[in-house]
């Protein structure tokens, strides 16, 4: 199933995410939160806060915010990390304490 396609009810479904959903997208029209609102699930279990690497993300707020349940589990966002390593390094800038 794809979301934001006729499913019936899905208030009562819970989605499993291992990093918070997008709220900005620069490949597709519709970001993972607005497709997560569109299909009226109910509720989003997630291991880790988007990382600032990429895009400044407000899932959390923005589901909660209309309703939906969100719950994080942080026990699991060391393995999520280092499943997603290579994604979340940011190299140093130069001049910066972190690039010394």
């Amino acid at each position: 199933m794809r979301l934001g396609t006729s499913a019936g009810d899905l208030s009562g479904v819970t989605m499993y995410s291992s990093m918070e959903p997008c709220t900005s997208r620069r490949s597709a029209p519709a970001t993972c939160c607005d497709l997560i609102i569109a299909a009226g699930i109910g509720r989003v279990v997630l291991a880790l806060p988007e990382p600032p690497t990429f895009v400044k993300c407000v899932g959390i707020a923005m589901l909660s915010g209309v309703g939906i349940e969100v719950v994080t589990v942080p026990e699991l966002a060391a393995e999520v990390m280092a499943i997603n390593a290579a994604l979340l390094e940011v190299p140093a800038i130069p001049g910066t304490a972190e690039a010394t």
